[in-house]
């Protein structure tokens, strides 16, 4: 296992570290007296200290979802807007998606695959024959070809067995839209898949599949609750998919992203034990965690600090996840990321708000500091999974930016999680960095000469901070800012505003109250 993730990363370390030692004014070295200074600047408020250590954790990916809907569900849609404007969903649009990628430096998703989406009947499935030229794959593919195009890591998900073409291997009478196989059809299913992943890789030359899920949040597609008997015969598929992987030739081409949970850690540590040696990466999601908004007023309710989001809430916090990955030599991700403040499945209270995108990058940093090693936001834009729900008015609405009817329109959390995209990179080593200040969250990322130091401070005044780095460290940074009262609307990255200068190890700089920002030479 240890070996496949470190293939995977190879490419991004190759060098990074052979450079480490002669950069930014460095005098340390083992024949110098290192005379840097380490003093921070008188009226300094929060010292936030970047350690030397041995046993740092690596970012593995940042990234979004992004599923293939938008060519099969959405060109061709038309609708008016409440002020009477006509819009209409193109395909020349997806150049805008296609730019936005390109800008957001995005480098991981994650994708929704159903099986019949290419499976024609049963007796053609037995046969391994599909139709791979369906409306559906070929969203997939032109997806695929942006990602590839970009260099773009990218995860499969295998949502469940949906009620079309490859209905037949569903659970009866299950009310799901999605379900996992019945028992007589195990095999066949975990074969369906592999085949797919094959065909993809293979066939169509898309070497960057790198990762495979099975099932989206399978403690509730098997039912709540789901810890034992559930989560047995999840593993016990997992392992079956992972045999039918081998067979088919492809298990070493991807790693198995495994648990996938919606917000329950004993699932999470159950797949851990059950399935050594077969899971690569472990996975959660989560909703939960960010200030509640009030939509009545526009403003967030500054009721979770850090501490709460780490330690304190009740049942459920970052200390719960940690606790049980103690015990696993496999790496943690976030594969799904929103605040608490979701309406349902498909929509969010906070998705105009400038909190959301402040609330986005903290709850981030926290998830580095309690010892993750990446996220997936939900989603990358706003689009409608079927046509169906078009005519519902029910769309996928917790994107980066809007749909056509919003004319793509960026919205908060774009600006600042575009910078974690763009400066948080698979292959950085972490730094996590103490804070005696709830309301300031940081951490330090390194890959050879190459430094980002993100600080998000959610407290209602300035703060004057140092960052002392006793690691090697850089000379000077530039300066990235998203500042809740001065969100950008022009629907561009956000460009640095100075360069901050070190004094030795120290860089110190006024944090503004309600912002987030990244230093960096990247």
């Amino acid at each position: 296992m240890k070996k496949k993730i470190l293939a995977f990363l190879l490419a991004v370390l190759t060098g990074a570290l052979c450079t480490a030692c002669n950069f930014g004014g460095d005098s340390s070295s083992s024949e110098s007296i290192d005379t840097a200074n380490t003093t921070v600047p008188q009226g300094t408020e929060v010292t936030l200290s970047i350690e030397k250590g041995e046993n740092n954790k690596t970012v593995y990916g940042i990234g979004t979802e992004l599923d293939p809907h938008f060519f099969s569900q959405n060109v061709g849609l038309t609708g008016r807007t409440a002020d009477g404007k006509t819009w209409e969903c193109k395909a020349e649009d997806w150049a805008i998606v296609e730019q936005r990628v390109k800008d957001m430096g995005l480098k991981r998703i994650r994708m929704m695959l159903l099986p019949s989406w290419f499976v024609i009947n049963e007796d053609n499935t037995e046969e391994g024959i599909y139709k791979w030229d369906t409306a559906e794959m070929q969203s997939v593919y032109r997806v695929l070809d942006m990602a590839k195009e970009n260099a773009i890591t990218v995860n499969v998900t295998m949502w469940g067995i949906d009620t079309g073409t490859a209905g037949f291997m569903r659970i009866p009478n299950d009310p799901q839209w999605v379900t996992y196989p019945d028992s007589k059809h195990e095999q066949l299913f975990v074969d369906c898949f592999a085949d797919s992943i094959k065909y993809l890789i293979e066939e169509k030359k898309y070497d960057n599949i790198k990762e495979v899920t099975l099932f989206n949040e399978p403690n509730a597609v098997y039912g709540f609750p789901a810890y034992t008997k559930g989560n047995e015969e999840y593993c016990d598929l997992c392992i079956k998919m992972h045999d039918a992987f081998e067979v088919k030739g492809v298990r070493d081409d991807v790693l198995f992203v495994l648990s996938d949970d919606a917000r329950d850690y004993t699932w999470m540590a159950r797949t851990l034990m059950n399935l050594q040696g077969v899971i690569d990466i472990a996975s959660s999601h989560t909703y939960d965690f960010g200030d509640s908004y009030n939509e009545e007023t526009g403003e967030s309710n500054r009721d979770m600090s850090n501490k709460d989001i780490c330690y304190n809430n009740a049942n459920y916090n970052l200390e719960s996840w940690r606790m049980w990955l103690a015990d696993y030599d496999v790496p943690h991700i976030w594969g799904e990321l929103g605040t608490q403040n979701g309406v349902d499945s498909y929509t969010t209270l906070d998705k105009y708000s400038a909190s959301r995108g402040l609330d986005i990058p903290r709850i981030s940093l926290n998830f580095f500091n309690m010892g993750s090693v990446g996220m997936s936001y939900w989603v990358l834009f706003s689009q409608f999974y079927n046509r169906a729900e078009f005519n519902q008015g029910k769309i996928m609405d917790m994107g980066l930016w809007g749909f056509a009817d919003e004319d793509y329109a960026c919205r908060p959390v774009y600006y600042s999680y575009s910078m974690i995209t763009r400066f948080i990179e698979a292959g950085d080593v972490i730094f996590p960095i103490e804070s005696d200040d709830d309301n300031v969250v940081a951490v330090a990322f390194r890959q050879g000469d190459k430094w980002s130091y993100a600080i998000v401070n959610n407290g209602d005044v300035d703060k004057k901070v140092a960052f002392v780095n006793y690691d090697v460290y850089p000379a000077s940074l530039n300066r990235y800012v998203y500042d809740e009262a001065n969100v950008p609307t022009d629907n561009q990255v956000i460009a640095t505003d100075k360069t901050v200068s070190a004094d030795g190890r120290v860089i110190s700089d006024t944090v503004k109250a309600r912002s987030f920002v990244i230093y960096t030479n990247k």
